[in-house]
């Protein structure tokens, strides 16, 4: 049940009884006029606690539009517009096509030359995790927890695509090899970005922009460079922000739990003189 229907049925509820406690018409009206003040200062305590609730480990206040994961059905489109070429002809003709037009440009501007410098901008996200918490920014989670969390999303994230390029077995545009599918360093320069926007996204709101500008740049770069198809970039970028929300997600449970076990250890030992 969402925030605003709880909100809605508690609100009725506490009208109903407050309308039912009337015995005299005059005693129904002052009681009424009761019952609406206590409702709207049920209510202002009812958001405020869940505002108090939705804070991180450390206390830091959430904003809905950094605090939670992405949702499932961002996923899911992102899902389908990667792996669109293998089942689409319009979108293999998109992929085609932009091999097409961007190797057209690199040769006439370019002189065909590779850009490298992709190669070390995926680690840049990941290790601005770290760095950042090194420079005084604060988060929810200290130095070590951050740098476990971005080793983990790392992890999840390079299983997945790994287990994917092995298992698809897509050709490279320049025919290099057959692990196309997906874009690895997209998928990690994306892990790192979606880090930085679960991480720091409450305090400075330049951290996630500047992160997701460095990992759509390295995905382009992957096009640029005739190793990806678009496909493949978009299905990494999917890939990177999944293997990031699940490993926070999972981490914020942690975190949860043993905060609530050492409250309620709190509570036993303040309540133990009493008992004895």
């Amino acid at each position: 049940m969402t925030r605003g229907l709880k909100i809605a049925v508690w609100a009725s509820m506490l009208l109903a009884a407050g309308n039912a406690s009337g015995q005299t018409p005059e005693h129904s009206v002052a009681t009424d006029s009761t019952s609406v003040d206590c409702i709207a200062a049920e209510i202002v305590s009812f958001a405020w606690s869940a505002t108090e609730n939705d804070k991180g480990p450390q206390g830091l206040s959430a904003r809905p539009l950094w605090e939670m994961p992405t949702t499932a059905t961002a996923w899911s489109l992102a899902a389908i517009a990667g792996t669109s070429p293998f089942y689409l002809e319009a979108s293999q003709r998109v992929n085609k096509l932009v091999r097409e037009e961007t190797q057209l440009w690199r040769r006439r501007h370019t002189d065909n030359q590779t850009v490298t410098f992709d190669n070390l901008l995926l680690y840049l996200p990941l290790a601005a995790t770290a760095g950042l918490k090194l420079a005084g920014l604060e988060s929810d989670y200290n130095l070590l927890q951050t740098t476990l969390i971005s080793a983990e999303a790392f992890v999840v994230s390079s299983v997945m695509v790994f287990s994917l390029k092995h298992t698809v077995r897509e050709w490279r545009p320049d025919r290099g090899s057959s692990t196309s599918f997906p874009s690895g360093h997209t998928a990690t320069a994306f892990c790192g970005a979606e880090l930085l926007r679960l991480e720091y996204g409450r305090q400075e709101a330049w951290v996630p922009v500047a992160g997701y500008a460095v990992a759509t740049v390295t995905g382009l770069m992957r096009i640029y460079n005739d190793r990806h198809w678009t496909g493949d970039v978009v299905s990494g970028a999917c890939i990177g922000v999944l293997a990031a929300d699940l490993t926070y997600w999972i981490n914020q449970k942690i975190a949860q739990r043993r905060q609530a076990k050492q409250h309620t250890a709190q509570n036993e030992q303040k309540a133990l003189p009493y008992i004895l």
